[in-house]
Protein backbone atom coordinates (compact mmCIF):
# COMPACT_ATOMS: atom_id res chain seq x y z
CA UNK A 1 0.00 0.00 0.00
CA UNK A 2 2.53 2.31 0.80
CA UNK A 3 4.37 1.83 -2.43
CA UNK A 4 1.48 2.84 -4.14
CA UNK A 5 0.88 5.69 -2.13
CA UNK A 6 4.10 6.91 -2.98
CA UNK A 7 3.99 6.31 -6.59
CA UNK A 8 0.65 8.28 -6.76
CA UNK A 9 2.71 11.18 -4.92
CA UNK A 10 5.03 10.94 -7.18
CA UNK A 11 2.99 11.19 -10.06
CA UNK A 12 1.41 13.82 -8.63
CA UNK A 13 4.70 16.07 -7.74
CA UNK A 14 6.21 15.05 -11.40
CA UNK A 15 3.28 16.41 -13.22
CA UNK A 16 2.94 19.74 -11.01
CA UNK A 17 6.31 20.53 -10.78
CA UNK A 18 7.96 18.39 -13.73
CA UNK A 19 9.89 15.17 -13.35
CA UNK A 20 13.56 16.79 -13.04
CA UNK A 21 12.18 18.34 -9.70
CA UNK A 22 11.18 15.14 -8.25
CA UNK A 23 12.99 14.59 -5.16
CA UNK A 24 12.35 12.25 -2.16
CA UNK A 25 12.24 15.34 0.09
CA UNK A 26 8.99 16.68 -2.01
CA UNK A 27 7.54 13.26 -2.27
CA UNK A 28 7.72 13.19 1.45
CA UNK A 29 5.99 16.70 1.50
CA UNK A 30 2.60 15.30 -0.48
CA UNK A 31 3.02 11.78 1.47
CA UNK A 32 3.83 12.67 4.91
CA UNK A 33 6.16 9.27 4.97
CA UNK A 34 9.61 10.17 5.85
CA UNK A 35 12.84 10.08 3.95
CA UNK A 36 13.98 6.95 5.58
CA UNK A 37 10.90 5.02 5.41
CA UNK A 38 11.41 5.41 1.20
CA UNK A 39 14.06 3.49 1.63
CA UNK A 40 11.98 0.43 2.31
CA UNK A 41 10.27 0.59 -0.63
CA UNK A 42 12.58 1.94 -3.28
CA UNK A 43 16.25 2.72 -3.36
CA UNK A 44 16.83 5.64 -4.92
CA UNK A 45 14.69 8.61 -6.89
CA UNK A 46 15.50 6.90 -10.18
CA UNK A 47 13.96 3.29 -8.96
CA UNK A 48 10.19 5.32 -8.51
CA UNK A 49 10.83 7.47 -11.79
CA UNK A 50 11.54 3.79 -13.43
CA UNK A 51 8.00 2.34 -11.80
CA UNK A 52 6.49 5.62 -12.31
CA UNK A 53 6.97 4.76 -16.06
CA UNK A 54 5.63 1.50 -15.89
CA UNK A 55 2.30 3.04 -13.89
CA UNK A 56 2.04 5.82 -16.91
CA UNK A 57 2.83 2.52 -19.57
CA UNK A 58 0.18 0.59 -18.11
CA UNK A 59 -2.84 3.87 -18.26
CA UNK A 60 -1.10 4.22 -22.07
CA UNK A 61 -2.37 0.69 -23.33
CA UNK A 62 -5.97 1.74 -21.76
CA UNK A 63 -5.85 4.69 -23.39
CA UNK A 64 -4.35 3.13 -26.76
CA UNK A 65 -7.36 0.99 -26.66
CA UNK A 66 -9.95 3.48 -27.12
CA UNK A 67 -7.41 6.12 -29.34
CA UNK A 68 -6.98 3.81 -31.72
CA UNK A 69 -10.67 1.56 -31.92
CA UNK A 70 -11.22 3.53 -35.14
CA UNK A 71 -8.12 3.14 -36.94
CA UNK A 72 -8.13 1.04 -40.19
CA UNK A 73 -4.76 0.35 -40.57
CA UNK A 74 -0.95 0.65 -39.25
CA UNK A 75 -0.54 4.23 -40.31
CA UNK A 76 -3.63 5.77 -38.65
CA UNK A 77 -2.70 3.70 -35.51
CA UNK A 78 0.48 5.55 -35.92
CA UNK A 79 -1.23 8.96 -35.99
CA UNK A 80 -3.56 8.40 -33.15
CA UNK A 81 -0.11 6.98 -31.15
CA UNK A 82 1.20 10.59 -32.14
CA UNK A 83 -1.42 12.46 -30.70
CA UNK A 84 -1.51 10.23 -27.73
CA UNK A 85 1.85 10.96 -26.56
CA UNK A 86 1.49 14.31 -26.92
CA UNK A 87 -1.09 14.26 -24.23
CA UNK A 88 1.03 12.67 -22.16
CA UNK A 89 4.20 14.34 -21.66
CA UNK A 90 5.31 12.55 -18.15
CA UNK A 91 5.27 9.63 -20.07
CA UNK A 92 7.44 10.81 -22.92
CA UNK A 93 10.27 12.32 -20.45
CA UNK A 94 10.23 9.41 -18.53
CA UNK A 95 10.60 7.43 -21.64
CA UNK A 96 13.05 9.30 -22.73
CA UNK A 97 15.16 8.96 -19.34
CA UNK A 98 14.74 5.36 -19.52
CA UNK A 99 18.00 3.90 -20.89
CA UNK A 100 19.93 6.72 -20.29
CA UNK A 101 19.42 7.45 -16.93
CA UNK A 102 17.36 5.82 -14.99
CA UNK A 103 17.86 2.18 -16.01
CA UNK A 104 21.63 3.00 -15.04
CA UNK A 105 20.94 4.08 -11.33
CA UNK A 106 18.56 1.63 -10.16
CA UNK A 107 19.65 -2.07 -8.45
CA UNK A 108 19.83 -4.93 -10.17
CA UNK A 109 16.85 -6.40 -8.47
CA UNK A 110 14.78 -3.41 -9.39
CA UNK A 111 15.86 -3.80 -13.14
CA UNK A 112 15.05 -7.05 -13.46
CA UNK A 113 11.37 -6.54 -11.78
CA UNK A 114 11.41 -3.57 -14.11
CA UNK A 115 12.05 -5.41 -16.88
CA UNK A 116 10.25 -8.47 -16.53
CA UNK A 117 7.11 -5.63 -16.17
CA UNK A 118 8.18 -3.89 -19.28
CA UNK A 119 7.83 -7.44 -21.25
CA UNK A 120 4.70 -7.68 -20.03
CA UNK A 121 3.55 -4.48 -21.24
CA UNK A 122 4.93 -4.74 -24.35
CA UNK A 123 2.87 -7.97 -25.02
CA UNK A 124 0.02 -5.25 -23.77
CA UNK A 125 0.72 -2.97 -26.14
CA UNK A 126 0.51 -5.50 -28.88
CA UNK A 127 -2.70 -6.99 -27.70
CA UNK A 128 -4.32 -3.55 -28.43
CA UNK A 129 -2.94 -3.67 -32.06
CA UNK A 130 -3.86 -7.31 -32.55
CA UNK A 131 -7.15 -7.13 -30.72
CA UNK A 132 -8.45 -3.94 -33.20
CA UNK A 133 -7.16 -5.71 -36.39
CA UNK A 134 -4.95 -3.54 -36.76
CA UNK A 135 -2.14 -5.99 -37.24
CA UNK A 136 -2.99 -9.34 -38.16
CA UNK A 137 0.82 -10.53 -37.25
CA UNK A 138 2.39 -10.29 -33.72
CA UNK A 139 5.70 -9.80 -34.85
CA UNK A 140 5.14 -6.72 -36.54
CA UNK A 141 3.09 -5.12 -33.41
CA UNK A 142 6.15 -5.83 -31.76
CA UNK A 143 8.36 -4.38 -34.35
CA UNK A 144 6.14 -1.46 -34.36
CA UNK A 145 5.77 -0.73 -30.49
CA UNK A 146 9.40 -1.09 -30.28
CA UNK A 147 9.92 1.27 -33.24
CA UNK A 148 7.69 3.63 -31.85
CA UNK A 149 9.29 4.04 -28.31
CA UNK A 150 12.80 4.45 -29.59
CA UNK A 151 11.48 7.28 -31.68
CA UNK A 152 10.28 8.62 -29.29
CA UNK A 153 12.77 8.25 -26.39
CA UNK A 154 14.74 9.72 -29.15
CA UNK A 155 12.70 12.72 -30.45
CA UNK A 156 11.50 13.85 -27.16
CA UNK A 157 14.79 15.39 -25.22
CA UNK A 158 16.09 17.17 -28.90
CA UNK A 159 12.31 18.91 -29.29
CA UNK A 160 11.62 19.60 -25.54
CA UNK A 161 14.88 21.76 -24.53
CA UNK A 162 15.23 23.24 -21.03
CA UNK A 163 14.41 26.85 -20.53
CA UNK A 164 18.00 27.65 -20.29
CA UNK A 165 18.75 25.84 -23.74
CA UNK A 166 16.03 27.62 -25.97
CA UNK A 167 17.56 30.75 -24.73
CA UNK A 168 20.75 29.88 -25.59
CA UNK A 169 19.05 28.97 -29.16
CA UNK A 170 17.43 32.09 -29.13
CA UNK A 171 20.39 34.50 -28.34
CA UNK A 172 22.81 32.75 -30.80
CA UNK A 173 20.30 33.20 -33.48
CA UNK A 174 19.30 29.12 -33.75
CA UNK A 175 15.24 29.71 -33.59
CA UNK A 176 15.36 28.16 -36.65
CA UNK A 177 16.90 25.09 -34.95
CA UNK A 178 13.53 24.23 -33.07
CA UNK A 179 11.41 21.13 -34.66
CA UNK A 180 7.62 19.95 -33.34
CA UNK A 181 7.79 16.75 -31.61
CA UNK A 182 4.25 16.03 -33.01
CA UNK A 183 4.87 16.72 -36.31
CA UNK A 184 8.54 15.24 -36.19
CA UNK A 185 7.37 11.79 -34.36
CA UNK A 186 3.93 11.98 -36.53
CA UNK A 187 6.25 12.38 -40.23
CA UNK A 188 8.38 9.60 -38.97
CA UNK A 189 6.56 7.27 -37.29
CA UNK A 190 3.56 7.21 -40.37
CA UNK A 191 6.07 6.87 -42.45
CA UNK A 192 7.78 4.00 -40.79
CA UNK A 193 4.03 2.14 -40.34
CA UNK A 194 3.56 2.65 -44.40
CA UNK A 195 6.76 1.25 -44.91
CA UNK A 196 5.90 -1.96 -42.86
CA UNK A 197 2.40 -2.24 -43.89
Amino acid sequence: MRKQQILVAARQVALRDGPDALTLAGIAAETGITKSAFYRYFRSKEEILAWLLMSESRTMAEDMRVALAGCRDLTEAAAAYVDLCVKRPLFCKLASDMGANLEQNISLEALIAIKQESARQLEDWCNVLLDLNIVTDKMKAVLFIRTAYVILAGLWPITNRSAIVREASEQAGLNHSFISFRDEFHQILTGYARGIA
